[in-house]
């Protein structure tokens, strides 16, 4: 029996992250976490994260796709460079009488200074793009970076030897949480940072830049090496 192929729209549907589902399942999990703990700062978080997730749908789009506008811009600043070159190099007038070596060598240094400075202006307007392009895409991923400590920062204080009677000084915060609230409240701090560094994921995929998918590596390492640290809670329990 010959299998039939699988359509490539398909095949990019489970290679990319939906920007769309990430921000639906971040908006299930404030609702989860509000039921649970409507008072808690970790709401605030919560909504934070889904308030991010709904406008990194705008930003990773506008990452990803091209920008007509500027790429026209850089065209008509290439055209403009390569016309004044060429006006330039048709101004130059060389008689037997005049010709001198000297002269011949400043004429030609100052014509390669040129070259190399509309050279230099040309890929400065090229590359403006990627620039901004990147620019946003890592103030994106420092949102996300002080999201996951955030988080983390949370999930600190809710240790599991915390419902034991003995537990704590007198300066210690108050706790009331039961095993089973403890359970959920930490399985919430797990999942927030999961999609933290998902939402890290969506933007490295948006560009291909070594320095935006070195920064969404390093937030996707700091939220598993912190999710680690809230399991390890968990099992304890």
């Amino acid at each position: 029996m010959i299998e039939k192929p699988v359509p490539f729209t398909l095949l990019l549907m489970y290679q990319t992250l939906d920007i769309t589902k990430i921000s639906t399942t971040t908006e299930r999990l404030q609702q989860r976490i509000h039921d649970r703990f409507p008072e808690s700062g970790l709401l605030q978080v919560a909504r934070e994260l889904h308030t991010f997730s709904e406008e990194s749908a705008a930003r990773s789009e506008f990452i990803s796709r091209p920008q007509p506008l500027l790429r026209i811009a850089v065209g008509i600043v290439i055209v403009i460079a390569a016309l004044l070159l060429i006006y330039g190099i048709t101004q130059v007038t060389i008689t037997r009488t005049a010709f001198d070596l000297d002269e011949w060598m400043q004429m030609t240094e100052a014509a390669l200074n040129a070259t190399v400075l509309i050279g230099a202006a040309i890929f400065f307007r090229v590359t403006m793009g990627n620039r901004i392009k990147r620019h946003r895409a890592l103030r994106s991923l420092h949102q996300l970076r002080s999201i996951s400590h955030v988080i983390d920062m949370h999930q600190l204080t809710k240790d599991p030897a915390s419902i034991t009677k003995d537990f704590g000084t007198p300066a210690s915060p108050q706790r009331t949480m039961t095993t089973f609230e403890l359970n959920r409240y930490l399985d919430y701090c797990s999942e927030l940072l999961s999609l933290t560094g998902q939402l890290a994921a969506v933007f490295s995929q948006s560009i291909n830049d070594r320095e935006v998918i070195a920064s969404a590596n390093e937030i996707e390492s700091l939220t598993t090496n912190l999710a680690r640290k809230v399991w390890q809670k968990i099992a304890n329990l």
